[in-house]
């Protein structure tokens, strides 16, 4: 059992040394964020995030994000619309450009409107510190695990915290982002 466990992982961390590809290096990453719809899903509604990275230098990087969800938790809401923008300074000690090992510092605000009788609105801004590692397979995806602890600076709603509207505290993820580039010069 413990082979089971062990060999996968042993694999998946050395295989940026076995395999490193530079399709990542050197240009930005866009990347569409699911996260976002899995929060729209569970409270009756459809969301997505997008996101571009963007590097400085081999050892640098920024990343700005936009999210949008429309939802409908309870019956007691007819609709809430969410709209989220932010910014992420990010720094790979490893120097190998937007890859492996990352420490970031993010900010962001969330737009939140409720549309009952008084189209009651609510803007958040939050900051978070972020660990990360991402790793590059073969020129065509990059996976991006991550831990980071949201601290909101302006007070957060108890019905937004309570549905996962907004977030705060703990919050880890793992994204995959596709190299289309690299794709669609393979067709094109």
């Amino acid at each position: 059992m413990k082979v089971k466990i062990f060999l996968p992982a042993l694999i998946f961390l050395t295989l940026p040394f076995v395999a490193h590809a530079n399709a990542f290096d050197g240009g930005g990453i866009f990347s569409l964020d699911a996260r976002y719809l899995g929060t729209a899903i569970t409270n009756n509604g459809w969301g997505l995030g997008v996101a571009y990275e963007h590097p400085i230098k081999t050892f640098a990087s920024v990343k700005g994000m936009f999210s949008h969800v429309s939802l409908m938790p309870t019956e007691e809401h007819d609709w809430i619309t969410t709209v989220g923008l932010g910014m992420e300074a990010r720094g790979y000690p490893f120097n190998r450009g937007m890859e492996m090992l990352y420490l970031g510092w993010g900010i962001g605000t969330d737009f939140i409107m409720f549309t009952e009788l008084n189209d009651q609105s609510n803007t958040y801004i939050s900051h978070c510190p972020v660990l990360g590692w991402k790793q590059n397979f073969f020129d065509y995806i990059m996976i991006d695990a991550r831990i980071a602890y949201r601290m909101m600076i302006s007070e957060p709603d108890t019905f937004a915290l309570e549905h996962g509207i907004i977030s705060h505290g703990f919050e880890y993820g793992i994204t995959v982002q596709v190299n289309l580039q690299k794709i669609f010069s393979l067709f094109f």
